[in-house]
C-alpha cells in the first residue's frame, strides 16, 4: 500500500507542478489550467467517493465498480485522473520529440555510435 501512495503523491505531485510552470508560461494554457485544478480535485474527489465504502475492497475496485452503478462522484473522479494521465503522456511526448529534434542531442548520439562501432571493430580484431 505504501508504494502505490509514494507514486500517487508523486504523480500528482508532477501534475500540480507541471500545470503551473507551463501556465506561468503561457503554453498549453488552458490544460495547464485544467491540470492545475484537477491536480487539486482529484484526491479529494477519490477520498469523497472511497470514504463511502462499506466492505474491505480495494480503492480502484470499488471505486470502477461505482463506475460501474453510474455513480456521478465516481465518475468525475475517472474523469480527473484520465485527464492528468493524458497530460502528463502529452508532456512526455513533447519531451521525447524535441529531444529528438534537438542537435546537441543528434551530436551527441552520433559520438555514442562511433564509439560503440570502434569497440565492435576492437571486438572482432581481438578475436
Amino acid at each position: 500500500m505504501g508504494g502505490f501512495l509514494t507514486f500517487y503523491i508523486i504523480f500528482i505531485v508532477l501534475a500540480l507542478s507541471t500545470g503551473i510552470v507551463f501556465w506561468v508560461r503561457n503554453q498549453y494554457r488552458i490544460p495547464a489550467v485544467l491540470s492545475l485544478i484537477f491536480a487539486l480535485l482529484a484526491p479529494l474527489l477519490a477520498l469523497l467517493v472511497v470514504a463511502q465504502r462499506e466492505t474491505e475492497t480495494g480503492a480502484y475496485t470499488y471505486l470502477m465498480e461505482q463506475v460501474g452503478a453510474g455513480n456521478m462522484w465516481a465518475w468525475a473522479t475517472l474523469v480527473t485522473h484520465i485527464h492528468l494521465i493524458s497530460w502528463l503522456l502529452f508532456l512526455t511526448v513533447r519531451l521525447v520529440i524535441y529531444l529528438v529534434q534537438s542537435p546537441d542531442v543528434k551530436l551527441k548520439y552520433k559520438k555514442i555510435q562511433e564509439q560503440i562501432q570502434k569497440l565492435k571493430r576492437k571486438k572482432e580484431e581481438g578475436t
